[in-house]
């Protein structure tokens, strides 16, 4: 039978938007019948196999596999309905797998290789789908995204890739100026750039938000081809939260920094994102975070709580905003409840707050006693939990 696997984790946006949005609607049962449909969470340590071995760069990601586990094709962060359903359909018309369609490539199938192409994308094989835009598709956006995905790729193995990194950037900004990812890319420029970043760079993307977000023909258009995914129906949200990314590398102080989080909190507003959308209020709760709004996001929390009694997601994210407001002891109480209940990444997260909620307490044993314990654990000399495992020694040592 083929598979329909789901990689996601309850603190994604996207992924709540799919489960509660998209799963149970009968128009996907429907199309989904002769799958059969694995949820695996990202959060489980025990999943890291699965994640590599499926390349998975981003959630929610959804993948077709034959019976064999041989991915077909996938899509990646929140779709519509219709693009789900596309998925599963031509899956089961069409159950090419990828390695089938690189045998048909090596046979100069040019049908075959645009295919390709674009399923490598889609599966995160940047190195592998570079020849094949570049003969299918030489000035597309995908190609500008691979190169980029690959750059950056390297660079985590390689320090002196960061130039090859920054000139991939520079040619996609280039060549796509003013396409939504080009505002990832000037902010991914200003971040490599690190503590003297280009002001120029800054103000292009500002620019570009706010012209994006003023001129709704210019938007759509800039959407046409990279669908908004978990912004879909609040595609201004998306917008407004780049331009105060770009903002906060700016020459910009403070205060207009907070105001540009403002802005975006604003739009959330105007949306009329309230606790019956748990998905896209997931996401706004960090803008008001961010705009340092934290009465209007500690009730946000507190309603969707009330829709949804302990769940550990929420939980942990109203104790990092009750720490903000120095309520500690509110904060201890909720991560002792949810410290628990949690697991993987999550169950880190939520003893980071709790350790910064008791030495705000002034509960120093307390929070020596857990920071201890978390860093005896095997999982914090991974690779991969090397800001986690910062975080607990320099909390540990502040004490």
């Amino acid at each position: 039978k083929l598979v329909l696997l789901d990689f996601s984790a309850r603190w994604c946006p996207g992924c709540v938007r799919l489960e509660t949005e998209i799963f149970t609607t009968p128009q996907f049962k429907k199309a989904a019948k002769g799958f059969i449909k694995v949820r695996l969470d990202y959060d489980r340590f025990e999943n890291t196999v699965l994640r590599e071995r499926y390349h998975i760069r981003g959630i929610p990601s959804l993948i077709t596999l034959d019976a064999d586990g041989e991915e077909i094709q996938r899509i990646l962060d929140y779709q519509p309905l219709p693009v789900v359903e596309k998925l599963l359909l031509s899956s089961k018309s069409e159950p090419t797998t990828i390695k089938a369609l690189l045998a048909q490539a090596e046979k100069n199938d040019v049908k075959a290789e645009a295919i390709l192409a674009k399923r490598l994308v889609e599966a995160n094989r940047y190195e592998e789908s570079i020849p094949l835009l570049e003969k299918t598709a030489p000035n597309s956006l995908d190609l500008s995204n691979a190169r980029i995905s690959a750059a950056r790729k390297k660079i985590k193995k390689d320090i002196a890739a960061k130039e090859e990194l920054k000139s991939a950037l520079q040619k996609g900004i280039t060549a796509h100026p003013k396409a939504m990812s080009s505002l990832f890319w000037r902010y991914e420029l200003l971040n490599i750039d690190g503590p003297s970043p280009n002001p120029k760079t800054a103000a292009e993307g500002i620019a570009l938000a706010d012209s994006l977000l003023e001129d709704e023909a210019l938007r759509k258009n800039a959407l046409t081809d990279e669908p908004p995914g978990e912004f879909t129906g609040y595609e201004k949200l998306q917008i407004a939260e780049m331009r105060a990314a770009l903002m906060g590398k700016s020459d910009a102080n403070e205060e207009e920094k907070r105001l540009a989080w403002k802005k975006t909190a604003d739009i959330g507003k105007e949306y009329g994102i309230t606790a019956k959308t748990p998905g896209p209020a997931l996401r706004f709760l960090i803008f008001l975070v961010m705009a340092k709004d934290f009465k209007a996001a500690e009730d946000l929390a507190q309603d969707m709580l009330a829709r949804d009694p302990g769940n550990p997601e929420v939980e942990r994210r109203l104790m990092g905003i009750l720490n903000e407001q120095k309520k500690f002891a509110d904060s201890i109480a909720i991560g002792l409840k949810c410290l628990p209940k949690s697991y993987g990444m999550n169950q880190i997260w939520v003893a980071s707050r709790l350790a910064k909620a008791y030495i705000g307490a002034g509960k120093k044993e307390e929070a020596k006693d857990l920071l201890s314990s978390y860093l005896k654990r095997d999982e914090l000399s991974w690779e991969s939990m090397s800001s986690e495992k910062k975080e607990f020694t320099e909390l540990l040592r502040s004490i």
